[in-house]
């Protein structure tokens, strides 16, 4: 087992992972911090078909300080519009004191099984991947970042949302 990357001369980098700042210059239009995370009801983008883990989340949340909440009349349950430079996702509020005003954190993987399949499911709806681009790869790895990327958020207006089954 390695500790340190024993070939990162050969790649002109650092042996062990240093924090270097955020991958992206700071945008007034888009002043949050947007990171993912995965619930514990589903594997990766797995399972969305299932109706007891539905029941425990039916929707895609996407975690705000209450502050920023407040200051953005955002409250509990709410449709968000999350917007990034490559384009725009719809997920439900959740309002939380556990991240920071300046971070919100959105679910991974989302798709709507009961879309059906005239729109591939509804992926584009609330898929976090819609907000990640591949012409901007991180240097270590060469994948696309999926995690610190500048966004804005606003309330949905009732068109915006997507038409999806909220009871399971």
């Amino acid at each position: 087992m390695e500790l340190a990357l024993s070939r990162a001369d050969q790649f002109k980098m650092p042996a062990i992972p240093t924090f270097e700042g955020l991958p992206f210059e700071d945008d007034p239009k888009r002043p949050f911090i947007l990171i993912s995370s995965k619930c514990a009801e589903f594997l990766c983008s797995s399972n969305r078909h299932i109706p007891r883990l539905r029941k425990k989340r039916p929707r895609p949340l996407v975690s705000i300080h209450p502050d920023t909440a407040r200051s953005l009349g955002i409250e509990e349950g709410d449709a968000v519009i999350i917007e990034a430079s490559t384009g725009s996702i719809v997920q439900y509020a959740h309002i939380w004191d556990g991240v920071h005003p300046k971070v919100v954190s959105a679910d991974h993987g989302w798709w709507y099984p009961e879309m059906g399949p005239s729109t591939l499911y509804g992926w584009e709806a609330s898929n976090l991947n819609l907000l990640t681009s591949s012409t901007t790869a991180g240097r270590a790895f060469g994948t696309p970042h999926m995690r610190a990327l500048n966004c804005s958020l606003r309330k949905a207006r009732l068109e915006e949302q997507p038409e999806v089954q909220v009871e399971w």
